[in-house]
């Protein structure tokens, strides 16, 4: 017989006064409480406690047990909390692909993860190719451009950047109003110099925009951007960021073909563990606002390898 049983039997005896409680409490035969208590008295060489009217009383053998039995008992409940603790920790590391372009976005959340779960180490892999998150390159990858297709993947949209067509209102005292596209002869266009992948309104200036009314071409975005703020011509810019800008104003509505989808990607065999799944949450309450980043960049930390 376990003695840490037959102990806490009389300790309960000894709080409730009683054998039918305590066998109550504990879920077992009053039996079993006499056995246990007639037990340790035999090993112990006398009687635990002394039977009076309003109950089981403790002699003074019985008080010494107890008080090692209640000692045993707080002893075992810090134990027990110290283990819930470390149970409830979460550890190891967590690794996280995407594009640099893309990181003072996520900061605020890794920032705060980080806070919450102090002994989990962080990876942010800023890599042109795409990490094989079912090879273990990464925990999480934030893509964006078309949904990423992947069996054995949990793929989620996070948010959705949409774009319009904007000039700064110097281009629009020097030029005139831009009336719509029957009025795109009569404007200049800025664009992009590159012909890999990129976002869908540059495949809409391509089709839309004769070659004569582009008139500043770039390499990368943000040169774009410049040629757009110096009254050069007109182009697209991000709709939440242009709130920023009131020398800004937008010629056309937005339209979905323009938006970039950002797209949260884990892997079935490691998305579920604590450490990305609450990754995920502190996500979830932050709402990362990419729209920040270049439509270049984004577009790009979605290419295929």
């Amino acid at each position: 017989m376990d003695r840490w049983t037959e102990i806490r039997t009389a300790l309960h005896v000894a709080r409730l006064g009683t054998i039918t409680e305590s066998a109550r409490a504990l879920g077992v035969h009053r039996a079993t409480v006499v056995r246990h208590i007639h037990t340790l008295e035999e090993e112990l060489g006398g009687p635990l406690f002394e039977r009076r009217p309003k109950g089981y009383l403790p002699t003074e053998i019985g008080l010494q047990l107890l008080r090692v039995a209640e000692a045993t008992e707080q002893h075992f409940l810090e134990l027990k909390r110290s283990a819930n603790m470390r149970q409830s920790e979460i550890a190891g590391e967590i690794t996280i692909t995407s594009i640099a372009v893309l990181a003072p976005a996520l900061m605020p959340a890794i920032a705060e993860y980080q806070r919450r779960h102090p002994l989990v180490s962080i990876r942010y892999l800023a890599d042109k190719k795409l990490l094989k998150l079912e090879y273990g390159e990464a925990d999480i990858a934030i893509r964006a451009g078309s949904e990423p297709s992947m069996a054995d993947h949990t793929v989620r949209k996070m948010s959705v950047i949409s774009f319009a067509l904007y000039a700064h209102r110097d281009y629009l005292v020097r030029r005139g109003e831009f009336k719509g596209l029957e009025d795109i002869p009569n404007h200049a266009f800025v664009t992009t110099l590159s012909d890999g992948p990129g976002p869908a309104f540059y495949a809409w200036i391509a089709k839309h925009v004769p070659e004569k009314c582009i008139v500043f071409r770039g390499q990368q975005e943000r040169i774009i951007d410049d040629a757009l703020f110096h009254a050069i011509g007109i182009s697209f810019f991000p709709v939440a960021r242009a709130k920023m800008y009131p020398e800004l104003v937008q010629v056309l509505p937005s339209d979905r073909e323009w938006d970039i989808p950002v797209w949260l990607v884990t892997h079935n065999d490691t998305g579920y563990s604590r450490r990305v799944t609450e990754f995920l949450k502190v996500l979830d309450e932050f709402k990362p606002d990419f729209s920040f980043a270049t439509a270049e960049a984004l577009v790009k930390s979605g290419a295929k390898d």
